[in-house]
């Protein structure tokens, strides 16, 4: 039978046994967790890269149809409304040069209007003046023709009634005369042109 000493003994053997076997376990197990940690790193790692590129090529695969799938759809927002806009303006631009032209038009012909009534008032004002001025000299030219006319009649006369002391009196008198007459046809001419001028 064995003793207490043997029991204690015993137990010390099987608890270095147990505690050793433990630990070789406890090493295979940690070298297995550790290799099945890293394999499986390995492949998680893999399967996330595959998923990351899938996932990744999917998603830009529907961005890119997104962006084509929106550019097109804006594109033709934007045409429409480049059109719409555009129509718009032009009706505007059309109505505004319509209402401004009107406009220009009733200024010009109001312009036209009043400049035409100023200058004429203008032309008549100066042209009553002119005539005014015209009529005075004209009437003064007309008494110094005049006065000159008589003056020289008189000097003619005087001369015929000296040259009537002369021989051939006759003959003189009638060239006198004939000068006379001719001179008071040129008067009554100028008289004539005079009277024309002023029935202007």
């Amino acid at each position: 039978m064995l003793s207490q000493q043997d029991f204690h003994l015993l137990e010390s053997m099987v608890t270095r046994v147990v505690t050793n076997a433990m630990a070789e376990n406890n090493k295979e197990m940690k070298a297995y967790i550790d290799e099945r940690f890293e394999q499986n790193n390995k492949e998680m790692k893999a399967y996330i890269d595959e998923r990351f590129e899938q996932n990744n090529k999917e998603m830009k695969a529907y961005i890119d149809e997104r962006f084509e799938q929106n550019n097109k759809e804006m594109k033709a927002y934007i045409d429409e409304r480049f059109e719409q806009n555009n129509k718009e303006m032009k009706a505007y631009i059309d109505e505004r040069f319509e209402q401004n032209n009107k406009e220009m038009k009733a200024y010009i012909d109001e312009r036209f209007e009043q400049n035409n009534k100023e200058m004429k008032e203008f032309v008549v004002e100066h042209v009553k003046e002119a005539i005014t001025k015209s009529e005075s000299f004209l009437l003064d030219e007309i008494d110094r023709f005049y006065s000159y006319t008589k003056a020289e009649i008189q000097k003619l006369h005087k001369k015929m009634d000296e040259i009537a002391e002369y021989y051939k009196i006759r003959k003189m008198e009638d060239h006198m005369y004939g000068y006379v007459i001719q001179l008071y046809h040129k008067q009554q001419k100028e008289i004539d042109e005079i009277k024309q001028v002023l029935a202007m």
